[in-house]
């Protein structure tokens, strides 16, 4: 989905229906905003942090579901 929004005189913008409807974004929602080059992001922010990562990135362990047993092992040598 990409839409066009403008920036009002007092430098608001209205985040499209559309959006609002996908990502639950209601009345008093906090959004992160993120600035990078010539783009600014604006998503949710999460409400807890720890349970928002939680379990990223596992599927790239179990490629390979030894790797971390030897892992361990040779802190211990």
């Amino acid at each position: 989905m990409a839409t066009t929004v403008k920036v009002s005189n007092k430098h608001q913008i209205v985040v499209p229906k559309e959006a609002r409807d996908k990502l639950n974004i209601k009345r008093g929602t906090k959004l992160l905003a993120l600035v990078s080059e010539r783009r600014l992001v604006l998503v949710p922010q999460p409400g807890n942090y720890v349970r928002t990562l939680e379990g990223l990135g596992k599927e790239m362990w179990r490629k390979d579901k030894g790797y971390l047993k030897r892992e361990r092992k040779s802190w211990k040598d």
